[in-house]
Parts: C-alpha cells; structure tokens; sequence
C-alpha cells in the first residue's frame, strides 16, 4: 500500500455535500445538513452513506411495511455503495459492488481526491443531468 492509499484509510464524517451545474448555480441534493459516512479499509474495501438529516420515520414499525410514498421518500433521502477502490495518481477509484442506485452496480465511479491534514475533498466529473451537467463537490473529515 503507497502512502496515499494509506492515508486514505479509516473513517470519514461528511460535512459537506454540494453539486454545482453547468450554468454556475448550486444544490445540495441531501440539504446542507446532511449526514454522511465514508470508509475506507486497509484491503482495498469501500463504503460510502449519505442521507438528510432527521428523516422523516415511516408510519408502520416494519421495515419492508410503508407506503409506496414512504419507501420513495426513503430512496430520494439517501445514497450508499460499497465495493473496493484504488488510487491512481490523483483518483480514488471506487469500484462498486452494491448500490441503492442499481444503475451504478458493476460500475467505477472516479473521484478527484485531496487531502489536507484531517480533511479529504472529493469531486466527481461531471454528470449529464436534464440541464446540462452537474458535479459533486463533498467535504469528509476524519473520524477521532
């Protein structure tokens, strides 16, 4: 393991997630509150969690129990994979394996990465989007 991926190992608590478009605007698709965690482990495996802070709890007490708008609600909420990754030059390359987004199972999602003292910076490139295109900027910093 180089000293890059070294450093990149551990736990990771979002503070930041935004998306700037094409046009200059910007989003946050899970508020600026959201809540995140990022790990990566010493043999090459991944796991990614983001979702809105204060979820709104289904009305039925079953997991697999609430209504069609629920389970939706749930799914706009939130976004997880996990997988391995690798590091080339300035890339993290996350190689998923499963996904509450089922297109992107199989696939190698790169993010530009930088790391400054207890905080880690990832990009994404850019996405097509209805508009024109999208990229996401996220903020971690390492779990004590």
């Amino acid at each position: 393991m180089d000293d890059t991926t070294e450093k990149l190992v551990g736990s990771w608590r979002l503070v930041a997630c935004e998306h700037k478009r094409s046009d200059g605007s910007s989003h946050y698709p899970w508020a600026k509150d959201a809540q995140g965690t990022l790990i990566y482990t010493a043999d090459g495996r991944m796991s990614a969690f983001v979702m809105k802070a204060n979820r709104k709890p289904f009305h039925a007490k079953g997991f697999f129990d609430g209504s069609p708008e629920e389970k939706a609600r749930a799914v706009d909420d939130c976004l997880s994979y996990s997988g391995r990754y690798r590091v080339e030059s300035n890339q993290v390359i996350h190689i998923l394996e499963l996904s509450l987004f089922p297109n992107w199972i199989g696939t190698e999602q790169a993010r530009f990465f930088k790391l400054e003292g207890s905080s880690l910076s990832l990009s994404s490139l850019p996405y097509p989007t209805p508009t024109g295109s999208e990229t996401a900027y996220i903020t971690w910093k390492r779990n004590d």
